[in-house]
């Protein structure tokens, strides 16, 4: 009887994981389709804000707030300058103003604003003081019940 109910344990132990082997390489094709579609969007929209912002460069050629949202949405290891970036996205949101049908622009504008929001993010992580010790302890400065430089 023992031996019975081993076997059955087993049996069951394997159908379930069996069972659950087969959910996850069922989900697992599904998972990697859904990735490579985001991709080739993500893609497809970056290439229609290019193209969108080259137009607009044809039309006004002395735009250098253009030309820099030109690469820094091309190569964005271009788009290291706060203030290069804030130029391009000014340029662009003008030319939206002008262009307010052009999805091209619109989304120049989103990535413009990504970038925008990684270099201030990097510019406020540098900028940010150490608030403890290499110790790990509160500084001095940190305690807040009366009892600075007092040992217990």
């Amino acid at each position: 009887m023992f031996r019975y109910r081993i076997v059955t344990f087993a049996v069951s132990a394997t159908l379930l994981l069996t069972g659950a082997v087969l959910a996850w390489a069922a989900d697992e094709p599904a998972t990697q389709t859904q990735k490579q579609t985001q991709t080739r969007e993500q893609e497809q929209t970056r290439k229609q804000a290019i193209e969108s912002v080259k137009q607009r460069l044809k039309e006004n050629p002395r735009d250098e707030g253009l030309r820099h949202a030109e690469q820094c949405l091309e190569r964005s290891d271009r788009c290291q300058d706060v203030r290069g970036l804030d130029r391009a996205m000014e340029s662009v949101r003008h030319n939206m103003e002008t262009h307010p049908d052009d999805k091209g622009l619109r989304h120049a504008m989103e990535q413009l604003e990504r970038h925008h929001q990684r270099l201030e993010k990097k510019h406020m992580e540098r900028e940010r003081p150490m608030h403890r010790e290499d110790s790990g302890r509160p500084e001095k400065s940190e305690r807040h019940d009366g009892s600075e430089g007092m040992h217990r």
